[in-house]
């Protein structure tokens, strides 16, 4: 089973970073803190540990279906042990929720460690206000809901990776879907909140996207690639079994 060529087809956008979370600055002013702490909130409402995992399982589903089509190997595969795949994500996305499960965090504190660094606490307050109020949370909900996580994993299976460029580009797709799906009365204040702060927003807009692109397209941890294998070994494994008792 040549399970290099297996991970190099399934790992997709959703992997996750071995990274520990970035720790605070050694030098800092009298409200780092604060801002730091706010800005925290922030990352953990627009990248909530459930909305994450249920798109990390989407993903990796998603990815083993094109990686059957795709890839030739995985393709013999299917076609020698009908199922194997299937019964395999089962286990895969199990695992690969629980790796975004502990390390999420670690993109929560670069990001506000990010916020911190670039924005005053009114700023940074402004913007909590906003994400955290009804509207605000259901514009981060439909956006992530309208990402198309197709298009993720046929970037990863054909590039490797989810370029930054693709990554913005699905993320505006995303928050376009989440507009347009939202009543007038909440896309006027969206508009309100970006009128008064979207200069903000966009000031640290492109910062965030590389640290969100970077922790993306991390490779899966060791430990996990290492779940990753002797699951797939266990049902080829109990496939081969089953041919040979036949």
């Amino acid at each position: 089973m040549p399970l290099r060529l297996v991970f190099a087809s399934l790992m997709l956008a959703v992997s996750l970073s071995a990274t520990p979370a970035a720790a605070l600055p050694e030098q800092q002013d009298a409200d780092y803190l604060a801002r730091y702490e706010v800005g925290h909130a922030i990352a953990a409402e627009a990248q909530a540990m459930d909305s994450v995992a249920e798109q990390v399982e989407q993903g990796f589903r998603i990815g083993i279906e094109q990686a059957k089509t795709v890839d030739p190997n995985l393709s013999q595969i299917e076609s020698e042990f009908p199922g194997l795949l299937d019964a395999f994500a089962d286990d895969g996305a199990a695992i690969m929720v629980d790796s975004a499960k502990r390390r999420l965090p670690s993109l929560w504190s670069d990001l506000a460690n990010l916020y911190a660094r670039e924005l005053s606490l009114d700023q940074i307050r402004a913007m909590a206000s906003f994400y955290g109020s009804p509207v605000g949370r259901k514009l981060i909900k439909l956006s992530a809901e309208g990402v198309d996580l197709e298009a993720h994993a046929s970037q990863v299976l054909t590039e490797g990776v989810v370029s930054a460029e693709a990554q913005m580009s699905m993320t505006a797709q995303g928050e376009q879907a989440a507009l347009r799906a939202m009543t007038k009365e909440e896309q006027a204040e969206v508009a309100v909140f970006m009128q008064q702060h979207g200069a903000t927003v966009m000031r640290v807009s492109p910062e965030a996207m590389a640290i969100t692109n970077q922790w993306i397209n991390a490779p899966l941890p060791p430990r996990d690639q290492a779940a990753m294998g002797e699951a797939l070994q266990r049902h080829l494994a109990a496939r081969q079994t089953g041919a040979s008792g036949k």
